[in-house]
């Protein structure tokens, strides 16, 4: 056996029970090992035998389904994707707007008459003609689900009888669309013949249908058209996430600087960057000093000085300096480029959640077909007429109309996550819903999702005889030379407090050091601890202590030197967010287990972690150490919903259950994860929590009053109170009985909109 395996792009799929039917399908065949369809994604890893099957004959299985392979073209799959699902929405879009056009009048017209509407005074074979009219155009824009429903199955184990438990196997959501429309439009359709050719004694316009068929089909359409625009696609973050790599690098070369594509770039050639530019490989640096912002990498925010002997990482952007790196790890070797397999891998593999709308599929239809059959068949061997035993064919088919069914989930989403936007949530990935009611381990990144993401000055330090604003006015001056960020931050502390920057003669910088300058004929320093040691400027022991309480919180230190003495220390961290220790104590109260995972230092995860309340801390990890350890959380059961906002989150994101991005974050990672906080405000995950778990109860609830109408009601549309009453369901009951299902199930989806947040105490942040 020769084993391949291949990576598939699939368009169409709608929900989740899609991908789960194409799956089924597939390893179905001879000749394929193994199949995973992600429906996120919109692709399948297939593994097949060569020798048995090709992958053309597999692409045709898929398509055979009802569903589209997308070829790469001449600009790339991911370009191909694209253009495929822009098409796929436009059409969605087409035939939703074609079927709302007559949706809306067959309903007036089919109803109106019940409600006291004012309707033309027409015969009911004139209704009848009218109704017909206005169906049959909603039903071809629905030709798909007839196509997916009926139609694949059917082309997936064929015509012969011995295939028909198969049949049943395959069957799905489409499924029961296609058997509920399609019945209630054929019946319509015979009865409507009966009007016209039969005589109106025969029959009349309430034994008609289609509108039962034609308003179910425009709902579907629009769940169908909102998902697809909602479903974020791992295309557009990896491009994104490509797109940090400069197409150029500036290399040296027999001593001559020249500018290559990336694509020419090898390992050992010297690259030559400058302030602003954005690094194209990983490597180290051998000539120069600098100020990396390494924030997509590690997620601290604060630039990392650099000197001779540093790894530098590619797509991380030069802050200040210029300087040489020798190339070390380039192409498909760079930390970037692990980051994007790590996304392409986790958004190809699927949790094994049972998902219940596949199972309703699976077990339900073929029930109802099945109770169907034996009941007209038991009928007709107990003497009574065909058309009796039609009758109560159709009205089981009726009764068990999916209806209520297919909207008790899509509803209660669609107003759920409506429901969601309003108070500041988007949620897209309708499967997150289900997923974040189940989590019970809350996993956030630091700097910028538990903290702001920007230093800030947080203490200050003064030596005997001095105040803050002469220590800042000293400060300030020297830094506002400087292109250092912590520089900037300090002068503009100083500014907000009303201390202007003086002006400074012979300034100096001094690359991960500090800087130097004359203020007033006096010299004053600002930097590291050791920049005051190498320029023997005398210590302070009382600001020592205190800087030794600084840094042991997380801090980083500026110290202070004017005249030859040190005067005092400056301290700068990313602040916590003050809604943060409000957000994370509501899921302690829900027994979630909360974990802190950073690139940042351990001393600084550890003070942050204990001023919004989190214990357990993981620090200095890299964006595959991230997913690892949501991966090993996974493995020991946990359902697991990550809350960042950096690229270095992107693979974390994707590999738990859910991904929740705050809206400070960058594209990537709001593009990566399932859902965005649109702002920057972490009481929104309580809000999330809870309309997720308001959601999914509502979903159950609607789930059992739909099976209570469908299988009470199939009982007595079997005749099974005939014998004792003669009382035999109609079909036209049956169909009002069906109507009141799904009157009940939308009414109560509708009931999420009075959604308020309970214990939310909202602190709104700008920036």
């Amino acid at each position: 056996m020769t084993t391949r395996t291949e990576t598939i792009s699939i368009a169409g799929m709608h929900c989740v029970a899609c991908a789960l039917n194409i799956d089924r399908i597939l390893q179905s065949k001879n000749g394929v090992v193994s199949a995973q369809v992600n429906y996120a994604a919109g692709r399948a890893v297939v593994a097949y035998d060569s020798e048995v099957i090709t992958r053309k004959e597999v692409e045709q299985i898929i398509s055979d389904a009802g569903y589209t392979v997308v070829k790469s073209g001449p600009a790339g799959l991911a370009q191909s994707e694209q253009e495929t699902e822009d098409q796929e929405t436009a059409g969605l879009q087409k035939r939703l707007m074609i079927a709302s056009v007559c949706a809306v009048p067959l309903a007036y017209v089919a109803m109106g008459h019940h409600l006291g509407l004012p309707l033309p005074a027409v015969s009911p074979a004139g209704f009848a003609l009218i109704q017909f009219l206005l169906a049959t155009p909603v039903m071809i824009t629905g030709a798909l689900f007839f196509k997916r429903g009926i139609g694949g199955p059917l082309a997936h184990i064929g015509w012969k009888i011995n295939n028909i438990q198969s049949l049943f196997s395959a069957v799905n959501m489409d499924t029961l669309v296609a058997v509920g429309t399609g019945t209630a439009y054929l019946y319509s359709v015979w009865m409507s013949l009966v009007l016209w050719f039969g005589g109106s004694s025969v029959a009349g316009d309430d034994t008609l249908y289609y509108e039962t068929a034609g308003v179910l089909i425009t709902f579907i359409l629009l769940g169908n058209w909102l998902t697809v625009r909602a479903k974020g696609r791992t295309a557009e973050a990896i491009r994104k996430l490509m797109a940090l790599v400069p197409p150029t690098a500036r290399v040296l070369r027999d001593g001559v600087e020249q500018e290559i594509p990336i694509a020419a770039v090898v390992a050992g050639d010297r690259i030559v960057i400058r302030p602003g530019e954005r690094l194209p490989v990983d490597g180290v640096i051998i000539e120069g000093t600098s100020s990396i912002d390494e924030s997509m990498v590690t997620g601290e925010s604060i630039p990392v000085d650099k000197q001779s002997g540093s790894s530098v990482i590619a797509g991380t952007i030069n802050a200040s300096g210029a300087f040489v790196f020798v190339a070390q790890k380039v192409g498909a070797d760079t930390v970037l480029a692990q980051v994007v397999r790590l996304v392409e891998q986790a958004q190809s593999s699927r949790a094994p959640v049972q998902d219940l709308a596949d199972t309703v599929s699976r077990y339900f239809v073929p029930f109802v077909i099945g109770t169907a059959v034996i009941a007209g068949g038991v009928w007709l061997a107990a003497g009574q007429t065909p058309s009796f035993a039609l009758s109560v064919f159709i009205a089981v088919l009726m009764i068990a109309c999916p209806c209520a069914l297919g909207l008790a989930t899509p509803t209660a989403v669609i107003v759920g996550t409506g429901t969601a936007a309003r108070h500041g949530v988007l949620v897209k990935d309708f499967s997150a819903l289900q997923n974040l009611a189940r989590a019970d381990t809350f996993v956030f990144d630091k700097t910028g999702t538990v903290t702001r993401g920007k230093p800030a000055v947080t203490a200050i330090a003064v030596a005997e005889r001095l105040s803050e604003k002469e220590l800042l006015s000293w400060a300030s001056a020297v830094e506002n030379l400087s292109e250092h960020v912590l520089a900037k931050v300090v002068v503009a502390y100083a500014a907000g407090i009303g201390v202007i920057a003086g002006g400074v003669t012979d300034f100096r910088a001094f690359e991960g050091f500090g800087v130097a300058g004359t203020v007033a004929g006096v010299r004053v320093f600002v930097g590291k601890k050791d920049f005051m040691q190498r320029n023997t400027i005398s210590m302070d022991a009382g600001v020592e202590v205190r800087a030794q309480e600084y840094a042991a919180a997380g801090n980083t230190l500026m110290w202070v030197g004017v005249a030859g003495a040190v005067v005092g220390v400056i301290a700068v961290a990313d602040t916590v967010k003050p809604s943060a220790a409000a957000a994370i104590a509501y899921l302690k109260r829900r027994r979630a287990q909360v974990i802190m995972l950073t690139g940042d230092t351990l001393v600084t995860a550890v003070a942050v972690g204990g001023q919004v309340g989190i214990e357990t801390v993981y620090a200095e990890l890299l964006p595959q150490d991230k997913a690892r350890m949501i991966n090993d959380l996974q493995k020991q059961g946990a359902v697991v919903c990550m809350v960042g906002d950096g690229i270095n989150d992107a693979p974390a994101l994707v590999a738990a259950q859910v991904g929740i991005a705050v809206g400070s974050g960058t594209d990537i990672s709001m593009e990566a994860a399932d859902v965005v906080l649109m702002q920057n405000d972490l009481s929104l995950i309580m809000s999330a929590v809870q309309l997720s778990d308001l959601v999914m109860r509502t979903i159950k609830q609607n789930l059992f009053w739909a099976f209570g109408y469908n299988i009470a009601g199939m009982a007595v549309a079997a005749g099974l109170l005939y014998p004792s009453t003669g009382f035999l369901l109609n079909p036209m009951i049956a169909g009002a009985a069906m109507a009141l299902s799904s009157v009940s199930v939308v009414a109560n989806s509708l009931r999420i909109r009075q959604y308020a947040p309970a214990g939310v105490d909202r602190m709104d942040e700008i920036g």
